[in-house]
Formats: C-alpha cells, sequence, structure tokens
C-alpha cells in the first residue's frame, strides 16, 4: 500500500475532530477510519513517527465513536411535544453540506435552534478566513469593535447577528469552527424544517458560495 500524503493524514485527524466537535459523528467516524486504515497495529506497536500516534489514536477512537452511536437512540428535539415540525419528514440532526463546509443543526427548545459547522478541508483554511472577514465586516453594526484582519493568527476569531424570522447569532473562532444560534422570532412556532434549515444554510453560503457557472451565452 503506498502510503498516504503526511499532511494529509495530519488534515484527517484534525477534521475527525472537528466532526466529533459538531456532533456528525457518522463523518468523524469515516475520517477516523481512513486514517486508521493506513496503518497496522499490535500489542507490540514502537510507532515510527508523529503520525503513527495520530493513527492508532484514530483506531482507538473509532471504536469508541461506534460504541456511542450503537449506544444512542437518537435526538427526539424535533419531534418533541410542542413541535410543530414532527410531522415533517426530518433527520434527528440534519447534515448541511457545502463544497468546503459540513454542519449540524439540532434544536435546543421550541423557539432556539443550533448550527455547528467546520471545514471538511483545512487546505482550503486561508480562502475561508478571507470569507470570514467579508462577511462579518459586511454584517457588522457600525458601532461594532472592528473584525481583525484574517492575516493575523493570533485574532482570526469572528461574530456577527443575522436578522429574518430565525435571528441568527454566528460566531467563528480561531480555528475555523462555527457555532451559530438561532431564535424562532414570530409569535407562531415554525410549521416546516425549512424554516430553520434554510437560514442556517445562508450561512454556509456566504461562507463558501458555490461555484458561479457560466452561461452558454458567454462561450
Amino acid at each position: 500500500m503506498v502510503a498516504r500524503d503526511r499532511d494529509r493524514e495530519v488534515a484527517d485527524f484534525v477534521v475527525a475532530a472537528f466532526a466529533e466537535w459538531a456532533g456528525d459523528f457518522a463523518y468523524a467516524l469515516a475520517q477516523r477510519h481512513l486514517l486508521a486504515s493506513s496503518k497496522q497495529f499490535d500489542d507490540e506497536t514502537r510507532f515510527a513517527e508523529p503520525v503513527d500516534a495520530l493513527a492508532f489514536t484514530s483506531t482507538v477512537r473509532a471504536k469508541q465513536i461506534r460504541a456511542r452511536m450503537t449506544g444512542e437512540s437518537g435526538s427526539q428535539g424535533w419531534r418533541s411535544p410542542g413541535s410543530r415540525i414532527e410531522g415533517h419528514d426530518v433527520p434527528s440532526e440534519p447534515i448541511l453540506v457545502s463544497d468546503h463546509l459540513r454542519a449540524v443543526v439540532r434544536p435546543l427548545g421550541p423557539r432556539e435552534y443550533e448550527m455547528r459547522a467546520f471545514l471538511t478541508d483545512p487546505f482550503w483554511e486561508q480562502q475561508f478566513f478571507i470569507a470570514v472577514h467579508s462577511v462579518a465586516l459586511s454584517l457588522a453594526d457600525k458601532d461594532d469593535k472592528p473584525v481583525a484582519e484574517p492575516t493575523v493568527r493570533d485574532d482570526r476569531s469572528a461574530q456577527w447577528v443575522m436578522e429574518g424570522q430565525l435571528f441568527r447569532q454566528v460566531s467563528v473562532d480561531e480555528l475555523g469552527l462555527i457555532a451559530a444560534r438561532g431564535t424562532w422570532t414570530r409569535r407562531h412556532l415554525p410549521d416546516h424544517p425549512s424554516l430553520i434549515l434554510d437560514p442556517f444554510k445562508e450561512i454556509l453560503r456566504l461562507l463558501d458560495p458555490p461555484p458561479q457557472r457560466t452561461s452558454p451565452r458567454a462561450l
């Protein structure tokens, strides 16, 4: 078997940790398997290089994740008593995906929702923080504290709010982890998943816009 690129192996390890933080355990397990499958370990294993330790850790962590996924009965939050969304076909914790980001959306209460998102490609980090900086500046209130330049590695975090039926408070930390809290502002509770999911998808579109298709007339 051809050895995988060491930078790629480290990236897989980081992404798996990010996915666990977000609650995307199936994706985390896939990343752990990808890294663990590149190595063989036994009781006498000695790590020849640091990446071997990452692979061994992934082997152990994959077993823990499988046990957790097997033992959990699944969240019932989207179909909890009082929720008007319960009649619709929606996963217990929907996954939102863009070209370079994945996110998990979960309810915190009848009017409160949370999205946790992470980079699936750490090599896209520079472009991501440029987008974060641009979005934060464009949506910042004039009285807000200025957003630090993304080239300053000591402070790449940013925060902003987005108005709408679902009022969103968005925070991006220095690792590129996105946490967004949504509050339903209408008197009547939402009666369709899209009323919650679409506003969160908007955040991903701003930070990771889909590639523009070239019009046939322009060719």
